[in-house]
């Protein structure tokens, strides 16, 4: 079973993110602490940017239109819900990831591509991003879905 390790990976991975979003932003909230929701600069224009008709009327707005569309639910649904969002394409670019390499007949391919997830889904520099509210989920999830269509996938 060639994906069992990866699913292991992903929900561990997933639940690291979750963990670390609720846990800061309950630090912040009840405790005060250090993590200040609101030095998440981007997050934070983006969520303004969303209260708008149109984005750029928001100072300092630079961004897709469809990123402030996408991160309206965060006012009515949860304070966190673009941040999970984006913990979601981080997920989605290391299936992506996994399978350029999943899908070769080789068994170290297959190792290989485990590994490469590990690096990527792990990695405390993109997690730290993931649960500040950066897009690089996004550009990560269009880079591996454009090379597993260019590999043939």
């Amino acid at each position: 079973m060639k994906y069992g390790k990866w699913l292991l990976l992903a929900i561990f991975g997933f639940g690291l993110r979750i963990y670390l979003i609720e846990a800061l932003t309950w630090d912040n909230n009840i405790l005060e602490g250090r993590y200040n929701i609101f030095t998440d600069l981007d997050y934070k224009v983006y969520l303004d940017a969303s209260l708008y008709d149109n984005p750029y009327k928001r100072h300092t707005y630079r961004y897709s239109p469809l990123l402030a569309l996408v991160m309206s639910p965060s006012y009515t649904l949860h304070q966190n819900f673009g941040k999970y969002l984006l913990a979601i394409f981080d997920l989605l670019a290391c299936f992506f990831f996994f399978k350029i390499f999943a899908d070769r007949k080789e068994k170290a391919n297959q190792t290989g591509g485990f590994i490469v997830c590990l690096i990527l889904f792990l990695n405390p520099f993109l997690v730290y991003l993931s649960i500040r509210g950066s897009c690089e989920g996004i550009t990560l999830l269009l880079a591996s879905a454009f090379l597993y269509f260019y590999f043939g996938g």
